[in-house]
């Protein structure tokens, strides 16, 4: 009996500590009033375009450079589906004044909707999974993911990645649970429509449709199991393919087919595919995935050092008895680096524009941050180490300047909009207080929270051995900062 009380006694501060890490986590993600670049305002034109009942942007060529030119008009060289998403609450927030006369307020408040609420679904998902996959791991992988990784920044700004990712990762939940019981057709195929759904936010989220369909396949009745999720990513996909065929008048016709290379005197001088290849994919380079993760002062494993600490973990289920699992989040990692390696579009380079990192493997993120929580059982006082200062090179990006372009490279310039306290605007600003850093102090105070409540609720004991390795996971990404230039230069990178 006296067991019993424990274990609820456990579950129950398991999940009020859940849950006051979830509220925390939403207030730091809306705090912050991001400006809009090329790419949201790219989401925003096609979302007013829509609201007036077209999807040429034409009123809003002006405002952004991620445009197409097609039949005489300019269209969003983006994916729809951020757009559909917020079509809705759009139609709501444009009849009030204080939003649809105000451009940042209107897309703090689609960015709430869209990004904020899916990013928190998101990490609710990864506690779950990874409770799932190996028990009391969840929470301190889902802070990993949400803090210490790009899914920080982004969560703030309008972009389709957390949705796509949030969806992608929603189906993969689902999978996971339906694996340890006999095959239930409507939890499989409800996979498959969420995976298709990524697509509409991101085409490249089709690679991570394909790896889930091969976790699907890896459990009998193979045959059954693969056509019900198959009808069920073509269910979640026919948005864009409606989209397509009513704008382009062709299923085929994508919106990067267009692309405004240059735009000129005329606006449109010159118009083509976004890159060459497939959407902008060739063959893949060696050279631009090591860039990719240690390269340019935002590569992967640069600003975020638990990536790492993810793998290992990964391979640590892997050995725990969790091969399938283990297996479709690294497939999944690593077919979005291949993909990104091969990546050459109009603008951005393999970086996707302005961007905190390698944006184009954030959707990758939630599989491979699974194994956080497992290397923490182990080495407790090194992940929290690198989570802590993974957090503060992602919140200094978020609350200076996270769309980092030609102008600076990575951290460096965000420290120094830090030092000289160069911030963005904040609620605190909206809600007619100061600026500064008396501005950005709650959001400080909420990740902090975050951070104290997940280290807490999953707290293990530590041992001197803990220190050593704590230290030498700090030193080592150091040193890896250090060496990252040279050996970028060696593989031409």
């Amino acid at each position: 009996m006296t067991r019993l009380r424990g274990l609820a006694s456990s579950r129950v501060f398991g999940s009020t500590a859940v849950l006051v890490a979830a509220i925390a986590l939403m207030f730091a993600y809306a705090w912050p009033e991001q400006g809009a670049g090329w790419n949201a305002s790219a989401h925003f034109a096609l979302v007013r375009s829509l609201a007036d009942g077209t999807a040429k942007i034409d009123p809003y060529r002006e405002e952004t450079g991620d445009v197409g030119w097609y039949r005489g008009h300019y269209y969003t060289a983006k994916a729809p589906g951020l757009a559909l998403y917020s079509l809705p609450p759009w139609l709501i927030l444009e009849r009030v004044p204080q939003i649809g006369d105000a451009r940042d307020r209107a897309l703090w408040a689609l960015n709430f909707w869209a990004c904020v609420v899916p990013a928190i679904i998101l990490f609710l998902l990864v506690r779950a999974v990874g409770d799932r996959l190996a028990p009391g791991t969840g929470l301190m992988s889902a802070i990993a993911l949400c803090l210490g990784t790009m899914v920080l920044p982004f969560a703030t700004m309008y972009f389709s990645h957390i949705p796509a990712a949030a969806a992608s990762f929603a189906a993969f939940a689902l999978l996971v649970r339906e694996r340890d019981v006999p095959f239930r057709p409507p939890t499989v195929f409800a996979a498959g429509v969420l995976a298709g759904v990524a697509v509409v936010f991101e085409y490249p989220a089709a690679l991570i449709g394909v790896m889930l369909a091969g976790y699907v396949l890896g459990a009998p009745p193979r045959l059954p199991r693969g056509a019900t999720y198959a009808a069920g990513a073509i269910i979640g996909v026919l948005p864009l393919v409606v989209y397509q065929w009513l704008v382009y008048g062709s299923p085929l016709h994508t919106p990067y087919d267009d692309v405004v290379a240059v735009a000129g005197k005329s606006g449109h001088d010159v118009v083509g595919p976004n890159g060459e290849g497939i959407l902008g994919v060739t063959t893949p380079r060696f050279s631009d995935a090591i860039n990719l993760l240690i390269g340019n002062d935002r590569g992967l494993l640069i600003l975020s050092p638990l990536v790492a600490a993810g793998v290992v973990g990964l391979v640590m289920l892997w050995r725990a008895g969790r091969r399938a699992e283990s297996l479709t989040c690294l497939a999944i990692g690593g077919a979005l680096l291949v993909y990104n390696s091969g990546y050459t579009p109009v603008f951005g380079g393999i970086w996707g524009g302005g961007s905190p990192g390698p944006r184009l493997l954030l959707t990758s993120l939630p599989f491979v941050m699974l194994g956080t929580g497992v290397v923490f059982r182990r080495a407790p006082l090194a992940v929290l180490a690198l989570l802590v200062a993974s957090t503060a090179v992602f919140a200094a990006a978020t609350v200076t300047y996270p769309r980092i372009g030609e102008e600076g490279t990575g951290p460096w310039t965000w420290w120094e909009h830090v030092r000289t306290s160069s911030f963005i605007d904040t609620l605190t600003i909206e809600l007619g207080g100061p600026s500064g850093w008396v501005a950005v102090f709650p959001y400080v105070l909420a990740l902090s929270a975050v951070i104290v409540v997940g280290a807490w609720a999953s707290r293990q004991r530590v041992s001197r051995s803990d220190v050593v390795v704590a230290a030498a996971a700090v030193a080592g990404w150091g040193l890896l900062i250090l060496a990252a230039p040279s050996l970028v230069a060696s593989v031409g990178g």
